[in-house]
């Protein structure tokens, strides 16, 4: 190559990569923001963690993916859904029920949790309908849905109910209560983070039969003018990271599934 070929070569090598540097910054500059409201829900949502929980991250990097930029705004999930039903509020997090399908829209699933029933082990209980857990008491968390079936029995049921997961765990280790309804995933993050290796021996998750499966969501309200330009531009975003296989990765990297 000759140095006239050589220098209108590293001319275009130059040229393109301003131009690549140029439209990246103009499409940081022009990307809109989004304020999105949640809790904590460890490991799905952790404001102490750096990706700020996996579910988090594939929420951000969705929007991200189509020019938003998602902040996340925490606040005592009991204040977050009343900001979803009285305000323009986007949140996350969220499983399906009637009762919120009638006054909220729904993304595509985010990803699958369930709920169990955590128990002591030398409780003895187990249970296959309903029905069977009459004459304990239940743990449940405020806000909390556990799926429409149990939601809709719970009123046939002894429940004591408090603002988060781990006052539950205290419970269930002192004996207050005999079960509690939970995420296996979260019990145990709470476990590892925030109980001593004597109590966290105590205590089993029933696996079979799990209270409920369920997809989680991004949501806000039908009244909110601009739900459904976020809730088509995260599907789009997410369809992204899917196909680019990062959704997984992001699922496969997570410390909290070691």
């Amino acid at each position: 190559m000759n140095k006239t070929k050589s220098f209108i070569f590293m001319a275009e090598v130059f040229f393109f990569s301003f131009l690549l540097i140029f439209f990246s910054y103009c499409s940081l500059a022009n990307a809109e923001d989004l304020d999105i409201v949640i809790d904590d829900w460890p490991p799905y949502i952790d404001r102490t963690h750096p990706t700020q929980g996996f579910m988090s991250e594939i929420v951000i990097k969705s929007f991200e993916q189509v020019g938003i930029n998602a902040k996340l705004i925490y606040k005592p999930w009991k204040r977050v859904e009343l900001g979803v039903d009285k305000r323009d509020v986007v949140s996350f997090g969220w499983i399906w029920s009637k009762e919120r399908a009638e006054k909220w829209e729904f993304s595509k699933e985010i990803v699958k949790s369930s709920s169990v029933f955590a128990v002591r082990k030398d409780s003895n209980i187990s249970w296959k309908t309903f029905d069977d857990l009459k004459l304990y008491h239940i743990g449940v968390t405020r806000g909390y849905s556990y799926g429409s079936k149990f939601d809709n029995f719970k009123a046939q049921l002894i429940t004591q109910v408090v603002s988060k997961d781990e006052q539950n765990l205290e419970k269930l280790l002192k004996k207050r209560i005999d079960l509690l309804a939970i995420d296996p995933a979260v019990g145990t993050m709470l476990l590892r983070s925030k109980f001593r290796p004597e109590e966290r021996s105590q205590l089993k998750f029933i696996m079979e039969p799990a209270i409920a499966s369920h997809g989680t969501y991004v949501v806000c309200a039908k009244t909110y003018s601009k739900c459904l330009y976020y809730l088509n531009k995260f599907n789009e975003g997410m369809d992204l990271l899917i196909k680019n296989n990062t959704k997984q990765q992001i699922i496969n990297n997570s410390v909290y599934l070691e």
